[in-house]
């Protein structure tokens, strides 16, 4: 795809206010599994979530069946590797715009079916970026005001008005949900395998008119003063719950650090690449390719240690995303294809 077919599909992304952000995920450990994903085809016009082997083969689409939105994004899988999470955007009444959408939470099976809308309450508030806490029963997500799906993280940067505030709630979607920072910025959350820190991202300002985002650990409660690790966004946790893998917000490049030292830091990939994942037993690393400016950005994967990159999906007339890997129980490899 050339770069004069690609300016379209950003340009159908930014006349609707939508903004295609990355939700963070943790690696929960287990043999790997599918890896799922969201894939925007400029063709339909539309977003859906999909999932394939780790060699790019044996795409499925999960949400082409049950979904009347336009874009279905940011999946999350849950640590039994049975359910996905994900972000839907939904119309919304508003007089001053009436394409106006906003950001709902919904689940699903691996599979795609039994589609529920965990948040039903798309007039009050636009839900985004969820992330399923260590047990599988909660799920972290960012919340704003109705109307600003998803806007976490917007093309192009401007991370000093990125974001909302933290919120968590019960997977199945029953019961309150429950405030965990103030926000007003703050996006990516995902909660450590071990259960005992949730990672997220927030602007910091360095110096005037130099806005960056950083990454930050907090207690699971949202008690005390979160630590900011330094620079970085979008994060991923290693099963072992020892090292984050991380962006840059949107441009790069890929980073690892070991949270008991984050002063030292590795590179892993050079700018470009985005939104990296751990696989469940910690040995590679999937992650979004935008390095050629003539195609759509797929997905690749590298070592942990950022050895051997290589791209699985070659479709240069699509956008592939936020890439999730799928953990096993070593008893059980259905779906690992």
């Amino acid at each position: 795809m050339t770069l004069s077919r690609r300016a379209p599909v950003l340009a159908i992304t930014l006349a609707l206010g939508i903004v295609f952000a990355q939700a963070a995920q943790a690696a929960w450990p287990g043999s790997n599994g599918r890896i799922v994903f969201y894939k925007f085809d400029p063709s339909i016009g539309a977003s859906h979530i999909y999932s394939m082997n780790s060699r790019g083969q044996d795409q499925r689409d999960l949400t082409a069946v049950g979904s009347t939105s336009p874009f279905d994004i940011q999946p999350s899988v849950s640590p039994d590797g049975k359910r996905i999470a994900f972000a839907r955007a939904e119309p919304v009444l508003d007089p001053n715009n009436p394409n106006a959408m906003t950001g709902q939470l919904w689940t699903m099976n691996i599979d795609g079916t039994h589609q529920t809308n965990i948040s039903n309450n798309g007039a009050l508030a636009s839900e985004s970026g969820p992330s399923f806490t260590e047990d599988g029963s909660r799920i972290l997500f960012v919340r704003q005001p109705s109307g600003s799906f998803p806007g976490d993280q917007t093309i192009g940067g401007h991370p000093e008005t990125a974001g909302g505030s933290i919120w968590i709630r019960k997977a199945n979607g029953k019961g309150t949900a429950h405030q965990l920072t103030a926000g007003p910025n703050d996006s990516n959350p995902v909660m450590s395998p071990d259960g005992d820190l949730i990672a997220f991202s927030r602007p910091v300002t360095e110096a005037p008119k130099l806005t960056v985002r950083h990454l930050f650990v907090m207690k699971t409660d949202g008690n005390g003063l979160p630590k900011d690790l330094g620079r970085g966004s979008k994060p991923d946790w290693s099963p072992d719950s020892k090292r984050l893998v991380y962006g840059q917000g949107g441009r790069g490049p890929i980073m690892v650090l070991k949270v008991s030292d984050p002063t030292k830091t590795q590179q892993l990939a050079d700018l470009g690449n985005e939104a990296p994942v751990f696989s469940p037993d910690g040995k590679q690393i999937a992650f979004m390719d935008c390095t050629n400016p003539n195609a759509g950005c797929q997905i690749a994967l590298m070592s942990a240690s950022g050895d051997k990159p290589h791209d699985i999906t070659v479709d240069p007339n699509s956008q592939y995303a936020k890439p999730a890997w799928q953990g096993i129980a070593r008893e059980d490899h259905q779906g690992n294809g």
